[in-house]
């Protein structure tokens, strides 16, 4: 996901993201094609993957958030940040 966000938000989310070096950045700009292709096959398999197996947890500091095996399903995004704000995160 955090690929796809940086493929379409190029250098505007970068003031945001200080964790990632500059190097990246330009990479990610030289090679959008093929990151682009490599995320859509690759996310494909993970999600299917993931849900078919029912593996899938979420932990915020070592602490289990959500467990699709605890709760038989999946947490949507407004759900999984509700989450992590209690934990007194900021999502920008």
């Amino acid at each position: 996901m955090l690929l796809i966000v940086l493929i379409v938000g190029g250098e505007n989310v970068k003031p945001y993201l200080t964790f990632i070096p500059d190097n990246v950045f330009t990479f990610i700009k030289e090679k959008k094609w093929m990151l682009g292709i490599f995320s859509f096959f690759v996310g494909g398999q993970l999600s299917s993957a993931v849900g078919s197996t029912g593996a899938f947890e979420v932990y915020c500091n070592d602490a289990l958030i959500w467990s699709k095996l605890q709760r038989n399903a999946l947490p949507s995004i407004e759900q999984l940040a509700n989450l992590i704000k209690d934990f007194g995160y900021e999502l920008v």
